[in-house]
């Protein structure tokens, strides 16, 4: 089986047991924003430095930030800021067409 297969079930997994634990904080449609923008964060690949090989982008962050180069770290965070801004600029869009609508 393939690693990333592995990893996005743990997440997925992982992200069910959360939702089934905040079931009861807040209304759903917060639980809902936090459980997808945790599992974009988690399931955003970034690439590996000197390699040909995907890794999830906050652990390539880490530990080039730790180990490596700070330049290295920003450049494996790319890609996901710019899916969190994308994700949250669709969120707004959608808000304001279901406002408009009522």
């Amino acid at each position: 089986m393939n690693a990333w297969a592995v990893y996005a079930l743990a997440v997925v997994t992982s992200l069910v047991a959360f939702s089934y634990l905040i079931r009861r904080l807040g209304p759903l449609s917060w639980r809902l924003l936090v459980i997808l923008v945790l599992g974009f964060v988690l399931l955003t690949p970034a690439a590996v430095p000197e390699t040909s090989n995907l890794a999830p982008a906050w652990l390539v962050a880490l530990f080039e930030a730790v180990f490596g180069s700070q330049q290295l770290a920003i450049n494996a965070l790319l890609p996901l800021s710019v899916g969190l801004v994308a994700f949250f600029a669709a969120l707004v869009v959608l808000l304001f067409i279901r406002r408009r609508r009522r």
